[in-house]
């Protein structure tokens, strides 16, 4: 049984989840396999499909998928597990964003000059009086230290001590002081918000049989930043002088009987020694894998042939232990989806994904590409953690696919709370795609927000699979088909941040029921704008920024949540008087 008080944040975690799809670029240069070869090249004439084709309906292209193929399905012809050139990605892993600069550091200490460990990036300034630099999204980023103790049978006091500025988007994006042992990753320190000159004293103790490393006799040591998917100096939503800044670091490591070990203080300056190390973003750990006969609560449908999922067995990404089911124990074994964020420690999170090979455009016009897969969605939304199911279309001019690709994404985040399959398929204008578009792929992606820790265990489900992927092109001539529509139900708020109104937009796809509502930080109903049948098509709505009894709200953090009987799509607002 949840508490009470859990039960308070159900309605705020699931705004909070869902504003990461608020903006989510894909980093650009995954490059696919170079074994892998575009798939259906030619004209439209190149394709035997032209001949059956009728004047409606059949005006559209199977580019990747359908009946009569394999493709998509992930099988052989005897039914076996078949990635056909899938690509799994740990969308975690990356380049550091750590460096050593004079960035924001004067007031570290009184050298001239001063330079001081730095993670950000010289974004460009955003409006008002924001300066040059700041932090970006989704950032998973590490400045590490170890040493030997001088005897692994004793137990060792560690005390960090040092200064350090911090300026994050408050419980949202966090700095963490984290150290290593046989357990895996502990936060000694979790910090958010705006801090200027904090000196801080970090101080834990290992026992014995709890060092880290190899040999069972290390002390590690790091500094994470861990950012959310939007709402930062890299969109100008939130603008900073950069998410941290740390100096003058020194480490003691006291053992009883024998000498303290006390590192040199790391000034950063030049001539000084540097011992810190800015490593490359390691990432979470790369779950994705091709599964067979994986069960459901779907009691409509069942599905037993490969699909991809992301469920940590201990064994697709060894030294997780793998994640046990606690109430939803249809998965494999009993496992599930990792919701304590993977090889990066509670508190961060996961996002992995499966990328199809590229896939080649016609070379005669279409107007819109149509993308559809089929995808069982579980997710439970609770305190400290909530999954969801994403996907994107990416596609570049290059044809050797080997940079230029551009995604198109539209805040898409699913999730179900009983278990369901479900049919998405969605049509994405030409105008939507790179500028002479000649390939294409597909990601299929798995997100896992770990938002609020505090102990909260994660019951997390196996879900969600991927199954019967489709990839078709309309023609610019004749009928559009039926399904060249877009199903989703499209939600904006303009201006954000807003003073003192925001009008919030919205699409749609069909005539229904529709809510549209406002919340605080604190998951509390403020107002609620809308609540009835609409007609399809578009519609907006203005908040003024009042209560429902009409009294001014305080410049802060709000959510609007619209909800159909279909989707709910949740977005931030900022109110800033």
């Amino acid at each position: 049984m949840r508490s009470q008080k859990q039960s308070i944040y159900f309605t705020l975690l699931f705004l909070v989840a869902a504003l990461g799809t608020i903006s989510w670029a894909w980093a650009s240069d995954v490059k696919p396999a170079k074994q892998l070869q575009p798939v259906h090249a030619g004209d439209w004439t190149d394709l035997a499909q032209i001949a059956d084709l009728a004047k409606a309906k059949t005006d559209t292209i199977n580019l990747y998928g359908g009946p009569g193929t394999l493709e998509g399905k992930f099988q052989d012809a005897a039914g076996n597990p078949d990635p056909q050139g899938w690509i799994p990605v740990d969308e975690t892993a990356g380049d550091t964003v750590w460096n050593i600069s004079d960035y924001q550091a004067d007031n570290l200490d009184s050298d001239d000059d001063n330079l001081a460990w730095w993670c950000g990036e010289m974004f460009p300034a955003c409006a008002g009086d924001d300066k040059e630099g700041g932090y970006g999204n989704d950032y998973n980023q590490e400045l590490n230290w170890s040493a030997v103790v001088a005897d692994p049978t004793k137990a060792a006091t560690v005390t960090v001590t040092g200064i350090l500025n911090l300026d994050t988007e408050p419980a949202y994006d966090y700095a963490h002081f984290n150290y290593n042992s046989i357990y895996g990753t502990t936060s000694a320190w979790i910090g958010d918000g705006e801090l200027e000159g904090y000196e801080f004293s970090f101080e834990f103790t290992y026992q014995p049989g709890e060092y880290a490393g190899v040999a069972g006799d290390e002390v590690q040591l790091g500094f994470l930043v861990n950012t959310d998917g939007v709402w930062s100096d890299e969109d100008c939503l939130y603008a900073t002088v950069g998410a941290i800044q740390v100096d003058n670091i020194q480490v003691t490591i006291d053992q009883d009987g024998t000498p303290p070990v006390v590192s040199p203080v790391e000034t950063c300056q030049p001539g000084d020694p540097v011992q810190w190390e800015a490593t490359g973003q390691p990432g979470c750990g790369n779950f994705g894998q091709l599964w067979t006969e994986l069960d459901d609560l779907d009691p409509d449908q069942d599905n037993h042939s490969p699909q991809w999922a992301f469920i940590d067995d201990g064994l697709v990404v060894p030294g997780t232990g793998g994640s046990l089911c606690d109430t939803w124990c249809y998965g494999p074994d009993g496992f599930v989806i990792n919701g304590t964020g993977g090889l990066c420690g509670e508190g961060s999170e996961l996002i992995n994904s499966v990328l199809s090979p590229p896939i080649e455009l016609p070379r005669s016009p279409f107007k819109s590409l149509v993308v559809s897969f089929d995808t069982y969605l579980h997710a439970y939304i609770y305190p400290g953690y909530v999954g969801f199911m994403q996907w994107h279309l990416e596609t570049t001019a290059d044809p050797t696919g080997l940079s230029g690709w551009e995604v198109w994404q539209y805040n898409n985040a699913y999730f179900h709370p009983d278990g369901e399959y479900s049919r998405f398929e969605t049509a994405v204008g030409k105008n939507d795609l790179a500028e002479d578009a000649c390939l294409a792929r597909i990601r299929l992606v798995l997100w896992v927000n770990n938002i609020f820790t505090g102990g909260t265990e994660a019951d997390m489900t196996p879900a969600p699979y991927f199954d019967n992927v489709r990839l078709q092109a309309v023609k610019t001539t004749g009928k559009p088909p039926e399904d060249d529509i877009d199903i989703s139900l499209r939600v904006d708020a303009a201006p954000n941040p807003f003073n003192p109104s925001v009008t919030i937009s919205y699409a749609m796809p069909k005539d229904g029921q529709i809510a549209v509502r406002i919340y605080d930080i604190q998951g509390r109903l403020v107002n609620t704008l809308i609540d009835g049948t609409v007609a399809a098509g578009p519609g907006q709505v203005t908040w003024r920024g009042t209560d429902q009894a009409g009294r001014s709200m305080a410049t802060g953090v709000y959510f609007v949540l619209v909800v159909t009987p279909d989707e709910t799509v949740s977005r931030k607002l900022l109110l800033a008087k």
